[in-house]
């Protein structure tokens, strides 16, 4: 036999079993692999069914996790609405409040009241007399005489109820009230640095049906 010959006939041997191994690889089914000499090769089949699998697993995954994001945007929806309503509700409390607080009567009449707690109180002014203890103190300069007595204005000396100098009350002819109603006249002067106080009787107009007054009459 010639060498061609014998070349041939290898090149058919090849031929055809690498026209086996084709067919098993183009025709088997989706579970097996054939052995060639680089290794083992899925059948077509096999690899179509592999590809598959893979993506309906990596869709499966991409859907849950759309659902999953989803879910979560939702639920940050729904805290955004209730931190919306919240802070909606808390501005009305706000504007409420300084209504009830200072507000004008028509104001705290569409809230179904009658007046403000300032217009209580500019109402009490106007309604009955009475009066109240109230103090001043301050600390003396060199040879001061006079002790003022606020924006407040006496009507007689009886008001006065005490004059305090470094924890030493004086007797009432030692002071009397000014002209002006405005302070308290002093007759000997203080030194520099000397504590003082005066209590007196300061008259306020005031309603006595109000909860919690403290009305001082016929003192």
């Amino acid at each position: 036999m010639s060498d061609i010959q014998k070349r041939l006939n290898q090149a058919v041997d090849i031929t055809e079993n690498d026209s086996s191994l084709f067919h098993a690889i183009v025709h088997g089914d989706e579970l097996s692999t054939v052995n060639t000499e680089n290794g083992e090769v899925p059948t077509v089949a096999k690899a179509i069914k592999d590809i598959r699998v893979s993506i309906t697993s990596d869709s499966n995954d991409i859907v849950e996790i759309a659902q999953t994001s989803a879910e979560i945007a939702r639920e940050k929806a729904i805290i955004c609405q209730e931190s919306e309503k919240i802070v909606s509700e808390k501005v009305l409390i706000a504007d409420n409040a300084k209504i009830w607080a200072e507000g004008s009567d028509e104001e705290v009449a569409k809230e179904g009241g009658t007046h403000s707690a300032r217009g209580w109180v500019e109402l009490a002014r106007k309604s009955t007399i009475g009066s109240y203890p109230t103090t001043i103190n301050g600390i003396a300069i060199a040879n001061q005489v006079l002790l003022p007595l606020s924006n407040d204005v006496l009507g007689t000396d009886n008001q006065i109820l005490s004059v305090i100098i470094e924890n030493t009350a004086l007797l009432p002819e030692n002071y009397r009230l000014s002209s002006d109603g405005k302070s308290v006249v002093l007759v000997n002067p203080l030194s520099s640095g000397e504590r003082w106080s005066v209590k007196y009787l300061h008259d306020i107009q005031t309603l006595s049906t109000l909860v919690g007054a403290i009305v001082y009459e016929d003192m």
